[in-house]
C-alpha cells in the first residue's frame, strides 16, 4: 500500500496493511482506521492524523518527527523503541500500549490517557502534560525536566529517585503521590510541605 505524499484521506480503512515500504510525509488522516497494521520502523513526518484508530498496529521503532496525533486510540498498540519528536497528542488514549524504550522529546502530550505506564529510567523535557491521565504511572529514577503536569492526574504515581526540578506539579494531588529521595526546587517543595499542613512563609 503506497501512501502518497501532500495528500488528505478521509474515513479510509487501512487495517492489517503493512505499510512497511512506506514513509508517511506531509499529509492528513481523519477517522482512518489502522488497526493491525505493520508501521514497523517508519518515518513519519508533518502529517496530522484526527482521531485514527492504531488499535493493536504495531509501530515498533517509528520516527514521528512534527507531527500531530489528536483523539487517536493506540490501545493495545506496540509502540517498543518508538521515537515522538516535537509531536501534538491531545486526547489520544495510550491504554495497554507497550510503551517500553518510547523516546518522547518534547511536545504536548496534554489529555492523553497514559494511566499506569512505565517511565522508569526515562529523560523527559520539555513536554505538556497538562491534565493528562497518568495515574499509577511509575517515573522512578527519571529525569524530568520543564515538564507542565499541571492539573493532571497523579495519583498513585511513583516518583522515588527521580529528578523534578523544573517541573510544574501546580493542581495536582501531592498528598496521593509517591516521593522517596526525588529532587524538586523550591517551589515544589513549598507545594508538598504545604499539601501536609505546613505554613510557608
Amino acid at each position: 500500500m503506497i501512501i502518497s505524499e501532500n495528500t488528505n484521506y478521509d474515513n479510509e480503512d487501512f487495517s492489517s496493511i503493512d505499510f512497511t515500504e512506506n514513509n508517511f510525509n506531509n499529509s492528513t488522516f481523519i477517522c482512518c482506521n489502522f488497526k493491525n497494521s505493520n508501521m514497523c520502523e517508519l518515518q513519519i513526518e508533518n502529517c496530522r492524523f484526527d482521531s485514527c484508530n492504531f488499535n493493536l498496529a504495531d509501530m515498533k521503532n517509528i520516527s514521528c518527527i512534527n507531527c500531530a496525533f489528536t483523539n487517536c486510540n493506540f490501545e493495545n498498540t506496540n509502540l517498543f523503541l518508538s521515537t515522538f519528536k516535537e509531536c501534538k497528542m491531545t486526547g489520544s488514549n495510550f491504554a495497554g500500549s507497550n510503551i517500553v524504550g518510547l523516546n518522547i522529546i518534547a511536545g504536548d502530550w496534554s489529555y492523553v490517557n497514559l494511566r499506569g505506564m512505565s517511565f522508569k529510567n526515562h529523560k523527559l523535557e520539555n513536554i505538556n502534560f497538562e491534565r493528562a491521565d497518568l495515574s499509577e504511572s511509575s517515573f522512578e529514577s527519571a529525569k524530568l525536566s520543564n515538564i507542565n503536569f499541571s492539573f493532571a492526574n497523579l495519583n498513585k504515581c511513583n516518583f522515588k529517585n527521580a529528578d523534578l526540578r523544573g517541573s510544574n506539579l501546580a493542581y495536582t494531588p501531592i498528598k496521593n503521590m509517591i516521593f522517596s529521595n526525588t529532587k524538586v526546587d523550591l517551589e515544589t517543595s513549598i507545594m508538598i510541605a504545604e499539601a501536609y499542613g505546613a505554613i510557608c512563609i
